[in-house]
């Protein structure tokens, strides 16, 4: 199975950010807590909890919020970016998309093999499954025995509405369940320990109900459960009990049970039974016991949060709500106006076409080949052929099969005749009928580099030309504004114009193929060309890798096998060199099949045209 480097890519960017985002969260909660230390227990435990959460919320999520709410206001809004939400987005999405896919494809291009690249995503999903499990199973396996326990227990009485069962498992007294909690205590418990022990236990199981403890520490457990590979998880479930034990011992003595009373209560209880082996069934004996008995007995004056610190604290956390909110916001209307500035920029016929083709239509124009001489374009061709033209595409196997399975089903030829303003060039005929396919066939394409048999263009002898292969002069420069006039040397052979071709046959069948003022991309061009039109180099795109740089004039004559499919054209005689062999004697190039990076137009959506 293969995975689509744009989506591998996305992913791991969209996982290592949100990694990024929730290590931070939890940096910022530990720098809260330190201020918070001289207040009430329960304050660090909500700061705690909410670090956790952020493992369950992705700023992404917000981004995207912010992205649906664009509609909401009016398009004149201004797009400029604020400091502060152009802040956020550099820190919460440090590593972009981009970066991911360029060091995806160096990688498996320089170290990798393709199938290794294509299996490593799925064993570390394996990974990841199997760790979840394990979590998931251990944590089923501690709720199934309070469950078990719970089923067994004989109601004894209500509380403030709570039913109060005593079990004949030896374990903690402690609160199980979220919809309909029960109070679980051990049986004989009320001999173990004195009335005035067992009120405070009971006063202490009493604040995990109302503080909703076993709700909020169930949410951290389905974040261990989903980042069990992250170290801080652990680490936070330590903070979390050891926050929530300590603001049910300051109520509890706060609300008049006597320290020491209380604490005994504690050390029995931790004498003759078990800890509870379900984190989210609050019990009494979590935590460090030896300073929590020492905090007890030393219980020290809290400061209760002010007004004005209850404020601040819900203002950061609506910053860190809002901001998320308001960067994806602006970044939708960045979005907006650069599509709008991007369409208005796009080069578009001034009227077009598209009908599909009948028994009688033909291409009156081949707008498809050459550099166009007018701004009209007249064809009737296969959707495949159009995409192809449009997109410079070369007749490579993987291209083909690529769009061969997207156009599947929409393999009819088409009527396009469209007008351009002036006499546009060939690059922006191009331009103009991939807008054309995009509007009208609602065509989506995108980029992927895949490793593909190909031809590589090298100098035969590095450092050394052929002799007919030259740099053009600089004395004749090739420009849109000064284009030199065809000449006509002394052989009688009229030469192209600066950056063309022109070739021909002689009467024995032998190619004569002429370049002014052409880049090794163009000579590429040439030889896909001829190879589609012969037996040897059909179906593999051509490399350029010869190192040349700039413009060249070059002369090369080839004998030229007649496709397989003109059996009329007479074949050449021996003794004419073949195109490798002229390659190789009048250029000094040579062509080398290997294993390559073949950049593939993949299609996402294409669909019939709309009407006219």
């Amino acid at each position: 199975m293969m995975i689509p480097a744009e989506w591998n890519a996305e992913w791991t960017a969209a996982l290592v950010n949100h990694l990024w985002q929730s290590t931070a969260a939890v940096g910022i909660a530990w720098l809260l807590a330190l201020l918070l230390r001289k207040h009430h227990a329960r304050a660090r435990y909500w700061v705690w909890l909410a670090a956790s959460i952020k493992f369950l919320l992705p700023f992404s999520l917000l981004f995207a919020a912010g992205e649906r709410l664009r509609p909401l206001f009016p398009s004149q809004t201004t797009t400029a970016t604020l400091p502060a939400t152009n802040f956020v987005g550099q820190i919460a999405q440090p590593f972009p998309q981009t970066q991911f896919a360029s060091v995806s494809v160096a990688t498996r291009q320089a170290s990798l093999s393709t199938a290794h690249a294509n299996w490593l995503p799925f064993l570390l999903l394996f990974v990841w499954i199997c760790g979840a499990l394990w979590v998931a199973l251990r944590f089923g396996r501690g709720w199934w025995k309070i469950f078990s326990a719970a089923r067994r227990a004989k109601h004894v009485e209500t509380i403030a509405g709570l039913s109060v069962r005593a079990s004949p498992a030896a374990i903690e007294p402690g609160i199980f369940g979220i919809i309909r909690p029960v109070l679980l205590l051990p049986a004989g418990i009320r001999e173990r320990l004195t009335t005035e022990q067992l009120r405070a236990i009971m006063a202490h199981e009493l604040c995990h109900l109302r503080r909703r403890d076993n709700l909020t520490f169930t949410i951290h457990m389905l974040v261990e459960t989903l980042f069990w590979f992250h170290p801080l998880v652990w680490w936070m479930e330590a903070r979390l009990v050891e926050e929530r034990e300590r603001a049910c011992d300051e109520t509890v003595v706060q609300s008049g049970n006597v320290a020491q009373i209380y604490a005994e209560g504690i050390l029995n209880v931790c004498k003759f039974y078990v800890e509870s082996p379900l984190p989210c069934a609050a019990g009494v004996t979590g935590s460090d016991l030896k300073k929590r008995i020492l905090r007890i007995m030393t219980m020290p004056k809290r400061i209760q949060l002010t007004w004005r610190t209850k404020s601040l604290l819900a203002l950061a956390a609506l910053i860190a709500v809002a901001l998320p909110v308001v960067f994806g916001l602006e970044r939708a209307a960045a979005q907006a106006a650069d599509d709008s500035q991007a369409k208005a920029a796009r080069l578009m016929f001034e009227a077009a076409s598209i009908r599909p083709s009948t028994p009688d239509s033909h291409a009156k124009a081949t707008g498809m080949i050459g550099p166009p001489r007018s701004g009209l374009l007249s064809a009737n061709f296969f959707l495949i052929d159009y995409i192809k033209f449009a997109y410079d595409l070369s007749d490579s196997d993987p291209q083909n099969e690529a769009l061969d399975k997207a156009l599947h089903g929409i393999g009819e030829r088409y009527d396009i005749e469209a007008r351009a303003e002036g006499v546009p060039t060939e690059t922006q005929m191009r331009q103009m009928l991939r807008s054309l396919l995009e509007d009208r066939f609602k065509l989506k394409v995108h980029y992927e580099t895949r490793q593909a048999p190909v031809y590589t263009l090298i100098l035969d002898t590095p450092g050394k030309l052929g002799p007919q292969l030259r740099v053009h002069s600089e004395s004749t420069p090739c420009t849109h504004a000064n284009r030199p006039a065809a000449q006509t040397p002394s052989g009688g052979k009229t030469l192209p114009l600066c950056g063309e071709m022109h070739s021909d046959f002689d009467q024995n069948y032998l190619l004569h193929t002429t370049m002014t003022a052409v880049t090794m991309n163009s000579v590429t061009g040439f030889l896909g060309t001829v190879g589609k039109l012969q037996g040897g180099l059909y179906g593999l795109p051509i490399l350029d890798q010869t190192g040349l740089k700039g413009e060249y004039d070059l002369q090369l004559q080839f004998s030229f096998s007649p496709p397989v499919d003109a059996p009329d054209i007479r074949v050449p005689g021996p003794g004419n060199p073949t195109l490798v062999e002229a390659l190789k004697k009048q250029l000094g190039l040579r062509l080398v099949k290997r294993t390559g990076p073949v950049k593939i137009l993949i299609v996402d959506h294409v669909e019939k045209p709309s009407p006219n």
